[in-house]
């Protein structure tokens, strides 16, 4: 059963310190494990660790990115 296709593209933008920012909105889902993915809409909750996102991908390249305050 696929889950609620609802991942919008994200947006990138500055803030107000001038800071790149990149925003982005979507559902998560915890998998048997507790640990937090995001759903597109082909995820399939039957199937989450080979079709969501897991959101420490996107932590682990966030973290290492150029802007940093």
């Amino acid at each position: 059963m696929p889950a609620s296709p609802c991942c919008a593209a994200g947006s990138r933008r500055s803030s107000p310190t001038g800071s790149p920012t990149t925003s982005y909105s979507c559902h998560g889902l915890k998998d048997q494990r507790g640990r937090l993915n995001l759903a597109a809409a082909g995820t399939e909750l039957g199937s989450l660790a080979a079709t969501g996102l897991p959101a420490s991908f996107v932590a682990w390249h966030a973290d290492r990115g150029e802007a940093h305050p």
